[in-house]
């Protein structure tokens, strides 16, 4: 028996998570930015991300941001089922 996974299902979560871990990253470089810094320094291992990461976040480029990440993940969850 062979097992299909439910487009619209997987889309809408991979859509759902990634929107949540978007959310918790923007609450995370708003609240201590420096700590930001430091994790991304450590996940891209020999990059300085010091020297890029100096812009001011707004409200609307998050909002923006928000629905972009969620609007890809949406499709490439959609592409992998």
């Amino acid at each position: 028996m062979k097992q299909k996974l439910n487009i619209r299902a997987f889309s809408l979560a991979s859509a759902l998570i990634f929107g949540a871990i978007y959310i918790v990253c923007a609450l995370l470089s708003w609240i201590n930015p420096e700590l930001l810094i430091k994790i991304s320094n450590y996940l891209f291992h020999s990059i300085d991300l010091t020297q890029i990461m100096g812009a001011e976040i707004t409200l609307s480029s998050t909002i923006i941001g928000f629905i972009l990440t969620t609007i890809l993940a949406y499709t490439i969850g959609g592409l992998f089922a």
